[in-house]
């Protein structure tokens, strides 16, 4: 299986700024959602509706998991906007 982040962005973020697609078992320890780390990353560093790559996910997350999607990189300042934010899936 493979998935993919779109977002909306209205407001850019700072350089390096991205989103991460994450999974848990428990909704405590959070893991990256992507099989091969920063595969599945979108950079929010311009402004539209953007998409990730199809990335595959990681074996542990093909079962019944915790999906969220959490922003990294950055500079802890600039705040990215967005109004619609979309994890898809295919086979």
């Amino acid at each position: 299986r493979k998935a993919r982040l779109v977002v909306r962005l209205m407001v850019a973020g700072a350089a390096g700024s991205k989103l991460r697609g994450k999974y848990s078992t428990d909704d405590t320890t959070f893991t990256e959602l992507a099989l091969t780390a920063g595969a599945g990353d979108l950079s929010l560093t311009t402004a539209g509706t953007l998409k990730s790559a199809w990335f595959n996910i990681a074996a542990a997350a093909k079962a019944d998991v915790i999906l969220s999607v959490f922003g990294v990189g950055g500079n802890g300042v600039a705040d990215p906007s967005f109004n619609q934010l979309v994890l898809e899936f295919k086979t």
